[in-house]
């Protein structure tokens, strides 16, 4: 989907640049801080060669570690193709 050869290209990416605008990232990290489920977000990302995505973001917040470091576990689907049919 976002045109990375190995998982563990992405592995070294920050997650804002997945996004068309890495401010995005900011605001909803802030809702998400707030909840324990994140639910059908629709968010505009951005493959490795820069073409555009629309996604539906699914998952959940996860209890901080030790060291404080939060962190989520996201389920993305593609809606690029389904949203371009509706138009």
């Amino acid at each position: 989907m976002l045109g990375y050869d190995t998982p563990d290209d992405l592995t070294t990416l920050n997650a804002a640049s997945f996004y068309r605008d890495p401010l995005e990232l900011g605001d909803l990290l802030a809702k998400w801080r707030q909840r324990t489920h994140i639910d059908d977000v629709e968010e505009r990302w951005r493959t490795r060669a820069g073409r555009d995505l629309v996604v539906r973001l699914t998952g959940r917040r996860l209890a901080a570690d030790a060291s404080g470091d939060e962190a989520f576990e996201i389920f993305v689907a593609d809606l690029t193709e389904q949203r371009g049919l509706e138009m």
